[in-house]
Parts: C-alpha cells; structure tokens; sequence
C-alpha cells in the first residue's frame, strides 16, 4: 500500500506570513516559480513511515530469523559499528534526526524471544545463525550514509569473512531512495560481482521502498514547470553552492515530519547572512503543520474561503473563464503557472461555487471579480508598449506641432 503524503496548497501559502516572507526574499517574477516549488513537496507524517516500515518488517520475519538495525551518520572517528566487546557503539545523547524513528521503530517490534533480535551484537549474529540483516533508514538520496554504515558493520576481520562466505544478506528498507544510491551502494561494499564468484555481492544485497526515482527525473517530482524551478534553486547565490540542488544534487521533493533531509533544495533549509530558510534547522515549524492539517473549524475554512476569494491568482484565473478561456494548459499559459497550481485554482474555484464543472464563471465568481475591478486588486498593467524616456531624443521634436493640436478638421483632415 503506497505511502500516503500531503501537500501545502496554495490558499495555505498565501494566508502563512512565514511563507509570504519567505517569498518575498525572490524576485517579483521567480515568486510564482517559488511558490511552485512549496506546493511540489511531498511531506510524509510519522505515522505513515511506521505503519509502512512495520509491514515490510513483519514480511522478512517471516522468511526467518533476522537482525534489525537503525541506519545513522557516523563521525569520521567511528571506523567501526562495534566495541571491543562485539556489540553496537552506544548511541549519541543528542538527537541524530531520521535515525530517531527508526531507532524507536526497532525497539517497538522486537518482542523478546522473537526471531527479530534489535541491533545484536556479533555474538548474537554467530550465536543464532542470524543470515538476514535488515537496515532500515526513511530516505536514502545519495547512498553515502548506508554505505558509511555497512562499512562500519564490516571492520570486523569475522564479519567479512560471514560476508564472503554468503553467510550474511543484507535487506535495505526505505521509504523513498534515487535509483542511483543502489550503485553507490554495492560499489562501496567490499567483495566482488563478478558472475563467476559464487556468491556475487549483488545476489546478497536487495532494497525495498515505496518510492524510488531516478536523480534527473525531474518532470515526475517537480512539475512541468521543473526547469523553471531549478534554473531558480541554481540562480539563488545566497545559497552554498553544493547545496543548491541539495545535497548530492539529488532535488528530492519528499519532507519527514520528524527531520528534513538535506537532499531537498537548499532555499528551503539553509541559513546564510543574506537569507532565512523556510525550515530552519532542518525541522518543520508549527505553522506548515497547521497549513498541512486544513481548516479543522467553521472559522478556519471561513478564513480560508477568504484567502480564496482575496487571492490575486483566484482573480487572474476568475478573469479568463469570464473571457471565455476554459482549457487548462491555455490557462496555465496565460497566467504563466505550472499546471498543477492552475488545477488547484480550478479545484477551489469549483468548490466555492466560482465556476460550475464546466468551468464557466457563476454568478459569485463574476461578483469577485466585479469587487476586485473596484477595488484594483489583481488589476495586470500592460508594459508591453512602455519606452523608457531615455529612449526618445529630442522628444520635443516629435511631439505633434501647435497646427496639429488644433482642431484636426481645420487643417483639412477628419474629426477622428
């Protein structure tokens, strides 16, 4: 069952003042690019990481008696997953992120005497003919933390040796992962794949996710307006250089509730002298949750009706179908918008009775735009034919003469 994620739409967006802000650091023509990008990420709740990663657990249980380990970040001291003892180093006391679920996840479905054993130590590996190691992370973009870790797990001269031997097969769950993490992955692990070997390091390896996707497919995550959206990740200066893309230049779109990986582009998460993230220190503040939720009151869908009814791209849509312009992709085009934006317009419009299923403009609609024409909101300014002054030398001998700015059926013309 496909792991189910929400989205910010563009009402939420609109009415946050966070999120105002920090479109307001873009230029005035990127800001809709921008805003395309927020309603583009995926974010994934706690609980439907868990409910996802329990299932595929409980499927490997299944297959027999099988060690768990929480996939985490190693410091360049930590060669080795193992103490002198042969058990798991001992976690940090700070927050590690990501590997936090996961950890809490481990412990949750290891029942004692199980054939699921929580992080065993080598003793328990040897001890209980354990074959199948399961390491489970929620996002693996450019493959470097899982393969840190398994070449941590494999210092031991014992382990490799169960390694080469085929005695060991190790089974990678994530929630999403790049197709390009699985060959970073078997290329950093030690061995051979070679077709003659007996047992082919790729044969011991499998990985398993709800989402997987290719690096440079970025039509699938971002839209049809992705070359817009990277042109501007890559164009924002005030953002390091290997960050802009995130990290590994993987453009993931997917957001944890519990972490923000920073894989995802670096205008969201990264903080500098000249700009200030949408999410600071890579945590997910009180305000996208509340926007995530919806109105979860009459005041609240009240107040989102009105965001709707007040929001300048409701009006610029409004105006088309009043024109006659109905198709979507045409309307995209006329407002300069990513079709997905354009379709959410659509969506809402229907829903407060702006448009009927046809997507002609009901009596309410024509009233919003007859209130935003009173009011001047969302009026568009043609500078099409606009020539800047500096343009015009000597301008005073351009200007009509006195002849002409009489009346035109005196000098023998025409009253136009």
């Amino acid at each position: 069952m496909p792991v189910p994620s929400r989205t910010l739409s563009p009402w939420a967006i609109e009415a946050s003042p966070e999120a105002q802000a920090w479109l307001g650091q873009f230029r005035p023509e990127d800001r809709l690019t921008a805003l395309s990008l927020l309603v583009h990420l995926r974010f994934i709740s706690r609980d439907a990481i868990s409910n996802w990663l329990l299932t595929a657990i409980q499927a490997f249980s299944k297959r027999g008696t099988c060690g768990i380990y929480s996939v985490r970040k190693l410091d360049n001291s930590q060669w080795q997953l193992w103490d002198d003892s042969g058990c798991v180093i001992e976690r940090p006391g700070f927050s590690l992120g990501s590997e936090d679920l996961a950890y809490s996840l481990v412990a949750n479905v290891t029942p004692t005497g199980g054939n699921v054993y929580d992080h065993p130590s080598l003793a328990e590996l040897r001890d209980h003919r354990i074959h199948n190691i399961i390491l489970i992370d929620d996002s693996i973009g450019s493959g470097k933390r899982v393969s840190n870790f398994i070449r941590a797990m494999m210092a031991p001269r014992t382990f490799r040796s169960w390694w080469s031997f085929g005695f060991i097969h190790f089974h990678i769950l994530s929630v999403v992962r790049t197709r390009e993490s699985e060959k970073a992955i078997l290329d950093a692990i030690p061995g051979s794949n070679h077709w003659k070997r007996v047992y082919p390091k790729s044969s011991k390896v499998s990985f398993e996710s709800d989402t997987v996707y290719s690096r440079n497919s970025l039509r699938g995550r971002w839209g049809e307006a992705y070359e817009a959206i990277v042109d501007l990740c890559v164009s924002t200066k005030a953002i390091p250089r290997q960050y802009r893309r995130g990290f590994g230049k993987v453009m993931a779109n997917t957001v944890f509730d519990h972490s923000v990986p920073n894989n995802i582009p670096g205008v969201l998460w990264c903080r500098g002298d000249r700009w200030s993230p949408l999410l600071p220190d890579r945590k997910i503040p009180s305000w996208v949750f509340e926007a995530l939720d919806g109105p979860s009151s009459p005041i609240g869908a009240a107040k989102q009706r009105q965001v709707v009814q007040e929001s300048p791209m409701m009006i610029r849509l409004l105006r088309l179908i009043k024109q006659g312009v109905r198709r979507e992709l045409t309307i995209a085009m006329r407002m300069d918008a990513d079709k997905d934006i354009v379709r959410s317009l659509i969506l809402a419009a229907r829903a407060s009775g702006f448009i009927t299923s046809q997507s002609r403009i009901t009596e309410p609609g024509t009233a919003v735009v007859r209130m935003a024409a009173q009011s001047g909101a969302g009026i568009e300014v043609d500078r099409s034919l606009y020539i800047p002054g500096s343009w015009c030398a000597g301008r005073a001998t351009v200007q009509p003469s006195a002849l002409w700015q009489t009346d035109p059926a005196s000098a023998g013309g025409e009253a136009g």
